[in-house]
């Protein structure tokens, strides 16, 4: 039986979780996380060499669908949730 290989190529669970988080992170938590603290030539820049962050969420009337945004909506059922179970004021 031959050695076995390991490819040293390959990534901690941690480190894969890490890598897939980044990968699929929201335009919105991307742009909060590594874009908002940049100066403004900067922030110009990348939207420049970018034109299509924040597409997903632009209509074609060149607004925000926040009925198709997920975070949007998962803000909105916690404020129902939270309504929900505190007393009547």
């Amino acid at each position: 039986m031959g050695a076995v290989k390991i490819d040293k190529r390959s990534m901690t669970e941690g480190q894969q979780k890490r890598f897939w988080d980044f990968i699929m992170m929201d335009d919105f938590e991307f742009y909060d996380r590594f874009i908002s603290d940049l100066p403004p030539e900067s922030q110009n820049e990348f939207f420049r060499i970018t034109p299509d962050f924040f597409s997903e969420y632009i209509n074609a009337e060149g607004k925000i669908n926040l009925d198709e945004d997920e975070i949007y909506q998962k803000i909105k059922e916690k404020i129902n949730i939270i309504e929900k179970n505190s007393p009547e004021t």
